[in-house]
């Protein structure tokens, strides 16, 4: 009889044992907190090849799972809560590849306000939930920029950005963070700084084109607090090309147009059949605006390629060409444009990565930054026309301007490469430390009329983290660094966050409250034209809280900050900048988001701020604010209105950013007026709408300045009209 049974008993075992090269999928299913989840339910769906479910499990008592498949290519995750805990929807993944073989660990942290988690890996270089982070962090996806042109539109409605844009489409741009100026905010696309040499950046250069798309991963993060690197001073503005899940190739175009000789095209390419993605895409923006001719044109490519589940490769690259007329402020010269202004920008980065048993991760990056910027003036006006200049705090005066002294042609030249290597290893639950050692070496120059101001920094750069947690309640970060350059020598700053959560989310209303404090100092590094040996300085101290008022429904969040910023630089004539500012600013932000339905969101923010020039060489308020004045373009109070809908076949939007008065000058000695309030408030109102004809083919409109509002921009400068945009969407094949 035995015999008879060993054929049945080895049948049994071939068909019950796990084949020996089996894709491994294991992790964690926690809260956004880290509290582990039993009973979850985790599937493992595969995409390459048609989308289906492959295999799934609970999580055990400790939140534990592991999935097996024999089978390679593309998957993602669908996670679903437990029966008995349920206080999030089911929710996504980001895509990832498996081969047969392969062990990747996948935690999840179940968010309730999002479908996909949503984490970020900016402030201490390894992803972590965004409620463990101690800075209030803003982040946009990709689907938001999908109608827009540039980022610009987002940037007005996220807390505490104020925007100053010196005209109508095109014309220069500039974020000021939580009253901090311009320079002091750092810029990165994909981990790479590009913002120009010594800080600040034209944010009217960058199309939408490579932040637009489907995918859950974050397309712009801002954190408005100091980080743990050099020109970091205020905060950081993160920028992520979009990456590729389809498994079929996808090719997509979406052109509009409007008046004032406006249009739009855009091509994208689209595919991540099993090891490879690539998004390639390319956009032209054409308007005429009303006094100053505006094109850009950008290219973009995204290619990674995993070697296997834990090692991949990535390189992504962006090409933007640009040119504007040049103008004078119209509203106190009254001329037509005298000149060209001209920028062509190439970022590229590429990235080595992998995790090793342990969750031991490595990456070395290398970043490129090529940055071009002619000015030619075609003419030298001497005066401007007879005009009656009036401000938003009711004073007014005639006369005439008289027109700055420009030089024929000006050149600015920013050359920046960048090694990084960075390791990181989750030690235990409270202790997860991560190291960053980076190379940077740059070359500037500004060249007037064959005069150049040739400027080479070389910096060797270290950056230590800490962070942890403590029963689920308590999160910290520390981290801080040093930098070594032969124009500044050694400087560092440190960075301390801790995060409490009292009250963890539950079912019930008011359950869930987080407190969040940071304590942080950071530095810039002066530009060229800014011969010093001390570096621009910040400290900042926050404390916040987020309250959930009904589960999955209802947040609100309120923030207070205190900025101090030394050793800034000042404008004290035409040409000519000095480091005798300081100033502080301090205020209270506050968020509302609020979730009547899966397809409807409403939100609204407000802050208030409360600015002071402590130090400051100025006389006459002529370029720069005097002491005991606020610093210009700093409206005390700002906020914002969003409302959107994403339905099956509509997507609709309407967004507005609103700003009080704030000082500033009309910097013209014959139109001077007085500081305060002298700049005027405004409420700039965007909608957008697509309607989803077919599974590939939809219609859309982007409507701006639904008031018509001419006076949004800084005294002198008139805004782009009202401005309607139509046009179509089409895919072909793609999943």
């Amino acid at each position: 009889m035995l015999k008879r049974m060993r054929p049945r008993l080895l049948c049994l075992a071939l068909f019950s044992v796990v084949p020996l090269h089996a894709a491994i999928v294991r992790g964690h299913v926690t809260t956004a907190l880290g509290v582990p989840l039993p009973g979850a339910r985790v599937q493992l769906i595969r995409l390459t090849g048609g989308t289906r479910a492959i295999t799934a499990a609970l999580t055990g008592p400790d939140g534990s799972y592991e999935l097996r498949t024999d089978l390679g290519g593309r998957f993602l995750l669908l996670t679903s809560s437990p029966m008995l805990n349920a206080t999030v929807d089911p929710q996504l993944s980001p895509a990832f590849y498996a081969g047969r073989g392969d062990l990747l660990t996948r935690n999840i942290a179940l968010d309730p306000s999002h479908v996909t988690p949503q984490t970020s890996a900016v402030p201490n270089g390894h992803e972590q939930p965004l409620a463990q982070i101690s800075t209030p962090l803003s982040q946009i996806l990709p689907p938001a920029f999908i109608p827009q042109a540039t980022i610009l539109p987002e940037l007005h409605v996220l807390p505490s950005v104020f925007i100053v844009q010196l005209g109508q489409t095109g014309t220069p741009a500039a974020l000021y963070l939580r009253g901090a100026s311009p320079d002091a905010v750092q810029l990165t696309l994909d981990g790479t700084p590009i913002e120009d040499f010594g800080g600040g950046f034209n944010l009217s250069t960058l199309a939408a084109t490579g932040f637009d798309g489907t995918t859950p991963n974050p397309a712009l993060e801002l954190l408005p607090t100091p980080q743990s690197q050099r020109d970091a001073e205020a905060g950081l503005l993160a920028l992520h090309t979009a990456t590729s899940s389809t498994t079929r190739t996808a090719l997509t175009y979406s052109g509009d147009a409007g008046p004032l000789t406006t249009y739009r095209n855009e091509v994208t390419l689209a595919a991540a059949p099993r090891r490879a993605d690539l998004t390639a895409a390319f956009s032209r923006f054409n308007t005429a605006n009303e006094l100053s001719p505006y094109h850009l044109a950008t290219a973009v490519a995204n290619l990674g390629y995993a070697i296997s589940a834990g090692t991949s490769l990535r390189l992504s690259a962006r090409r933007d060409v640009d040119a504007s007329a040049y103008t004078l402020p119209f509203d106190l010269f009254h001329l037509a444009p005298i000149g060209k202004q001209a920028n062509q920008n190439l970022f590229g980065t590429f990235v080595f990565s992998t995790t090793t048993a342990g969750n031991w991760h490595n990456a070395a990056t290398y970043g490129l930054v090529r940055r071009r910027s002619e000015l030619f003036i075609y003419s030298h006006p001497t005066v401007g026309s007879l005009v009656t200049v009036t401000g938003a705090n009711g004073s007014s005066i005639t006369g005439t301007a008289a027109a700055p002294i420009l030089l024929n042609r000006e050149d600015t030249i920013t050359d920046r490469d960048v090694a990084t290597f960075q390791s990181d290893r989750p030690i235990k639950s409270w202790l997860y430390p991560s190291v960053t050692l980076r190379y940077e070496s740059e070359h500037a120059a500004d060249i007037q009329n064959q005069a150049q101001t040739p400027e080479v920094r070389v910096h060797f750069a270290a950056t230590f983290a800490l962070t942890g947690e403590i029963r689920h309640r308590i999160f910290y970060e520390t981290s801080g660094f040093v930098d070594d350059s032969p124009t500044n020598h050694l400087t560092g700053a440190p960075r301390i966050g801790l995060t409490y959560a009292p009250v963890r989310a539950g079912s019930r209303k008011f359950r869930g409250t987080t407190l969040h404090t940071t304590f942080a100092a950071s530095s810039r590094e002066p530009t060229p034209l800014e011969h010093t040996v001390l570096s621009p300085r910040t400290r900042t101290a926050e404390a916040s809280v987020d309250q959930v008022i009904l589960p999955r429904k209802l947040t609100v969040r309120a923030t207070y900050f205190h900025n101090q910023f030394s050793h800034q630089f000042e404008q004290l004539a035409q040409s000519s900048t000095f480091q005798t500012l300081a100033y502080r600013t301090q205020g209270l932000e506050s968020q509302v988001t609020y979730n009547p339905e899966q397809h409807l969101n409403f939100s609204a923010g407000y802050t208030y701020l409360a600015s002071f020039t402590e130090r400051s060489a100025a006389l006459t308020g002529l370029f720069t604010a005097v002491q005991g004045a606020r610093p210009f373009h700093r409206p005390p109070n700002s906020g914002f209105v969003t409302a959107t809908y994403a339905g099956a076949r509509l997507t609709a939007s309407i967004k507005a950013a609103i700003a009080g008065r704030s000082d500033d000058s009309t910097q013209v000695v014959s139109l001077q007026l007085p500081n305060r309030n002298l700049s005027p408030g405004y409420t700039s109102m965007d909608a957008s709408a697509t309607y989803n004809l077919t599974p590939r083919f939809a219609i859309y409109t982007q409507l701006t300045n639904l008031f018509d509002n001419r006076h949004m921009a800084p005294i002198g400068y008139t805004t782009t009209p009202f401005v309607a945009r139509t046009g179509l969407r089409f895919r072909l094949r793609g999943d």
